[in-house]
């Protein structure tokens, strides 16, 4: 067909591949280097929407121990030849990046050793616990995207165990706050370009742990480049596509690299703070509206309690703490999209609509003005604040939105919710509480 085409984009070497798709992603696995390119690359196609009447075919071909991705389909999938060896390259000096960082802390061992003195911590890998790996963004949309989310890094069972960047609480928490916010499921994926700052996979405990971390301050070349490239070409008025930044430590390293890019007035204070949206110059002459919040699992941490290791699925006693989070992140996945659609607009004024559209609750609760708004927020609360989460890895929501839905229905219906409509974690007592105060304008 005269709107098709049939593309070839080289991809490198085997040897080189090995280490850019983390290969074998799980230890002992028989998958072959090729199958495990185009799972993640088929993941790409699916969320950039090459599905449907829009799908398009890939196929890897081998020469001499050299790769090329075929690919056939709608004309646009020529974007992939830009976008993708860049992004490869990305991952090629990233790679040349972490041997650096290995060699500096062989080096500063060395020298400690010399002088009798204490051996300094490691940059990589500080606390020992041998499962860091290297891991790209792999699947993610990478030539249709509407916007740029800035993390700190992959969990590493998204590579060893999911192997899907997006199959995890945090994406499909955002996920639905972005439905909420009338995005189509079909379409959600397209507002989650990761930026990861550190392209390498580890445990939960590592991002900011004590006596270790992740060197979020060691990949600022690749942040740079990688967050460049997924933000493409502006529009015809010098504008992106929005950024929203999550967490404390991506927030500092994105203040830190961009600071200049920043407002005057605004370079003159010592930090960037979050809910601050602003105009940002990332590329010369382009304008990119940013936006910094809390990391999207604190909800999670302030809406749950533990048992050990394990989350209680359930609401608990901190139901306040994880409203203005779910406040918080629902106003922010508006910002986004709306942003997305008019990436012109005046970041502030959006942010304060969107405030307005959810309610807020910081020293105070102000709720929207709309039932259906409030009685959405309760829905989600209830819903996403039964994660099952612990050592087992058995990640997932308990309770689906539509059975939380329901049982705000059923507030407003009796005026209380009985204990059977329930989790055997929560007391109907403090979920009624809950209800009556997020349901409730005040007078």
């Amino acid at each position: 067909m005269a709107d098709e085409a049939t593309i070839v984009i080289d991809l490198g070497t085997e040897a080189e591949l090995i280490e850019l798709y983390s290969w074998p992603n799980i230890k002992g696995s028989k998958e072959s280097l090729k199958a495990t390119i185009l799972h993640w690359f088929n993941q790409t196609l699916k969320n950039d929407g090459f599905c449907g009447d829009k799908a398009a075919n890939a196929n890897i071909v081998i020469k001499s121990k050299c790769y090329a991705l075929h690919l056939s389909g709608p004309k646009s999938l020529k974007g992939y030849q830009v976008r993708l060896p860049k992004f490869l390259n990305h991952g090629r000096a990233a790679l040349k990046r972490i041997v650096e960082i290995q060699a500096a802390d062989a080096k500063r061992a060395e020298t400690a050793k010399a002088k009798g003195a204490k051996a300094p911590k490691k940059h990589w890998d500080p606390r020992g616990v041998g499962d860091w790996r290297f891991f790209l963004p792999l699947g993610l949309p990478l030539i249709n995207q509407r916007s740029v989310q800035f993390f700190h890094y992959p969990p590493i069972r998204l590579l060893e165990t999911n192997r899907d960047y997006l199959d995890d609480p945090v994406p499909k928490r955002w996920e639905e706050l972005l439905v909420a916010n009338g995005v189509k499921p079909e379409n959600v994926a397209l507002y989650e370009a990761v930026m990861d700052s550190v392209p390498v996979g580890a445990s939960d405990e590592e991002g900011s742990a004590k006596g270790g971390g992740m060197p979020i301050d060691d990949f600022v070349d690749y942040q740079k480049s990688q967050v460049e490239l997924l933000l493409g070409e502006p529009n015809s008025d010098g504008y992106t596509m929005p950024i929203v930044v999550y967490g404390a430590n991506p927030r500092k390293r994105f203040w830190k690299t961009y600071k200049k890019g920043f407002p005057e007035s605004v370079q003159a204070a010592a930090t960037w703070g979050i809910k601050d949206p602003q105009r940002v110059q990332i590329r010369p002459g382009c304008s990119t509206s940013v936006v910094a919040m809390n990391h999207p699992y604190s909800f999670f941490m302030d809406v749950q309690t533990r048992n050990g290791d394990d989350f209680v699925p359930g609401v608990t006693g901190f139901w306040q703490a994880g409203a203005g989070k779910m406040l918080e992140s629902l106003v922010a996945a508006r910002w986004q999209k709306l942003m997305a659609a008019a990436p012109s607009s005046d970041p502030v004024t959006v942010y304060k609509d969107c405030q307005t559209y959810w309610g807020t609750l910081d020293d105070k609760y102000v709720p929207a003005a709309k039932p259906q708004q409030r009685e959405a927020v309760a829905a989600l609360i209830l819903h996403q604040g039964s994660l099952d989460a612990g050592v087992t890895g058995a990640w997932k929501f308990v309770r689906d939105l539509e059975t939380s839905t329901k049982i705000v229905t059923e507030f407003k219906g009796k005026g209380a919710v009985s204990q059977d409509s329930l989790l055997p974690a929560e007391k109907a007592s403090m979920i009624n509480d809950m209800l009556k105060f997020l349901l409730t304008v005040p007078s």
